[in-house]
């Protein structure tokens, strides 16, 4: 059987933050990436946007409270839907490239946004500069951020 020790009710909601920023992005580059090639099917759902609510999926949440707390489990953002025919920017023997696209362009804003967290908490570090809170929530960035990013390239079908 599992067990987990309970983080402290900071680090719990710093990883929830982390969490719903992190999947937000992401969620919202699958669907910037597939509307730019073409597939309205997102924009159409109104998933072009970084608002939280629209990319949000209850069973995932709670995944991500779990994990937050300390279990080991599974979160998620609900996902974006994609129609490859729909593509009309790319020929239609290109298509599969445009999928790949896609399925890349969430892991790939994961990546920038655990590097440009990775900085910011690097210059706050170095130079000393006290920002309270903020250091844990920028370090549960990163870390959050760096395993969205290496779960999403795993290569398993949605």
């Amino acid at each position: 059987m599992f067990s987990a020790s309970i983080r402290p009710l900071d680090d719990i909601l710093a990883i929830l933050f982390a969490f719903v920023i992190a999947t937000a992005i992401h969620e919202f580059m699958h669907a910037w990436t597939a509307w730019k090639l073409g597939d309205t099917t997102a924009r159409d759902q109104g998933r072009i946007t970084l608002n939280p609510v629209a990319h949000f999926e209850p069973f995932g949440f709670f995944g991500m409270m779990m994990i937050a707390i300390g279990y080991p489990f599974i979160g998620w953002g609900k996902p974006v839907p994609v129609a490859p025919w729909k593509m009309s920017r790319l020929p239609r023997d290109q298509r599969r490239r445009g999928m790949a696209l896609v399925a890349l362009a969430g892991p790939v804003s994961n990546m920038v946004q655990a590097a440009v967290a990775a900085i910011a908490l690097q210059i706050v570090i170095r130079n000393g500069i006290d920002i309270g809170e903020g250091r844990d929530v920028l370090y549960w960035f990163v870390v959050i951020n760096a395993l969205l990013a290496s779960f999403n390239l795993i290569p398993i079908p949605p």
